[in-house]
């Protein structure tokens, strides 16, 4: 399998365009997929100058219903209105963000009952060696996530903290071995490993690519958070998106395989 980084917050290349969004182009030997669309500023242009023909994609999976992961959907759909989506079965649940003025909707704005939706209720093979799946909420440890107060949902006449049910994420078995391919790992991506692992009867990942959420990780946070990821059984970090610098650099500075994913980044998984 190949992964090409489509859309990233940092541009790897002077010719490509970036975005606060992440959108991934994953190649098998029986089919490809466009993993999240990012907001749809950069997109088609990305794809363009990184030949990839959106004719020669062959479906979409959403990680979650932010409107920098899927913004871009409707671009997409418009010049493949038949193309299959996958997605979390929760994915049109309401997101919105707080913010000065008030709540803001940050959600999925797709009318997905007249698309080929397919949703994703459990872990899901896709394509041959490429599983959809989410983590269960009874699954989540609270602890190995950096939770977001800003990020919330309507309840009733109040809002409340956003449980992201519907993230998913992908697990690829390539000729390297396993990897998980993130969005933004809102359930977090220690929890996310624990629970593939856990599932899949894995020992080891070759590869972990993708959001990592950790955006705004403190120094305290990091270090009530460090032993895990030193027992975490991964060889490859690719931190890109919500992953934060603070965060990408205290990793790349234990782990011996630790690069930003930006746009344009192409790898073997």
């Amino acid at each position: 399998m190949r992964i090409t980084v489509i859309v990233d917050n940092l541009c790897g290349s002077s010719n490509l365009w970036g975005e606060h969004g992440l959108s991934f182009f994953l190649e098998t030997p029986r089919g490809s997929l466009l993993w999240d669309t990012g907001q749809g500023h950069s997109l088609t242009h990305n794809l363009s100058e990184l030949n990839v023909s959106i004719d020669a994609i062959d479906g979409l999976a959403l990680s979650h219903g932010h409107y920098d992961h899927c913004g871009g959907a409707p671009q997409l759909l418009w010049r493949r209105p038949d193309l299959p989506i996958w997605g979390s079965s929760s994915i049109m649940a309401p997101h919105y963000r707080r913010t000065a003025r008030g709540e803001c909707f940050i959600g999925l704005d797709l009318d997905l009952e007249r698309r080929d939706f397919r949703p994703v209720k459990r872990p899901t093979e896709i394509l041959p060696n490429l599983w959809a799946f989410s983590v269960p909420a009874e699954k989540r440890d609270p602890n190995l996530t950096l939770r977001t107060s800003r990020l919330v949902v309507p309840q009733g006449e109040s809002w409340a903290e956003d449980p992201f049910h519907d993230d998913m994420s992908l697990l690829a078995f390539g000729a390297k071995g396993p990897s998980i391919v993130l969005g933004c790992a809102h359930s977090g991506v220690l929890n996310i490993l624990r629970y593939v692992m856990e599932e899949f009867d894995l020992t080891s990942i070759n590869t972990v690519i993708g959001g990592m959420h950790l955006g705004g990780m403190t120094s305290d946070k990091w270090s009530a958070m460090v032993h895990f990821f030193d027992d975490a059984p991964v060889e490859r970090w690719r931190p890109c998106h919500c992953t934060g610098f603070y965060a990408a650099s205290q990793m790349a500075s234990r782990y011996t395989d630790v690069v930003w994913a930006s746009s344009g980044t192409n790898m073997d998984i």
